[in-house]
């Protein structure tokens, strides 16, 4: 269906005319990337012609396509749920088992909901928050780490030096407001 809607004469003109495209790949389809690039490579576009493409992630995706993108965007996915599993696929299971501390693992979890609770709060902004506040990937892996280095460390995990690092530079570094600050306090005990 992907190939027919590249070859058709209204992506033919779009193309020509300069104008922008947006094309779906259905998620359970692994060959239509593939397609997809020789179609492009095929076309003459006009110098302000744009393709969007809207994929699910998969392992067949071609790496060409995506070496040849002005730009590549990787959304969270919507919900606190969704989040969560996302975040454990990036996760290994060897990294979550390190060490073969549950205390460790309990708080990588509490790291994930914590993360995937504020990821979703932007999407009600100006009731969730007074302002967009950028929350990435990297403020994940920055805690995670903290959480690697701190509990395999030998001696006692210091829980307030943790929830320190967190609240104030991992996450709370960017809020500006004092309200902010009291409705997202780390919850201690559930690092402790």
């Amino acid at each position: 269906a992907l190939a027919v809607s590249v070859r058709s004469a209204a992506a033919q003109r779009v193309c020509c005319e300069g104008n922008v495209v947006v094309f779906e790949e259905p998620p359970s389809c692994d060959c239509m990337g593939s397609v997809l690039e020789k179609e492009i490579n095929a076309l003459k576009p006009h110098a302000n012609f744009r393709l969007w493409l809207t994929a699910e992630p998969h392992l067949k995706f071609p790496l060409v396509l995506l070496e040849s993108s002005l730009k590549v965007t990787y959304e969270s996915p919507p919900g606190v749920k969704k989040n969560l599993l996302r975040t454990y696929e990036a996760w290994s299971p060897q990294f979550i088992e390190k060490g073969h501390q549950p205390v460790r693992s309990q708080a990588l979890f509490a790291l994930a909901w914590f993360h995937a609770i504020i990821q979703e709060r932007r999407n009600f902004i100006p009731q969730g928050w007074t302002k967009f506040y950028e929350f990435s990937n990297a403020d994940l892996r920055s805690g995670a780490d903290i959480i690697d280095r701190l509990c395999t460390s030998t001696g006692s995990i210091q829980w307030d030096f943790i929830h320190g690092l967190f609240e104030n530079a991992v996450f709370g570094g960017r809020w500006t407001t004092t309200t902010i600050w009291r409705c997202y306090e780390l919850p201690s005990p559930v690092l402790r």
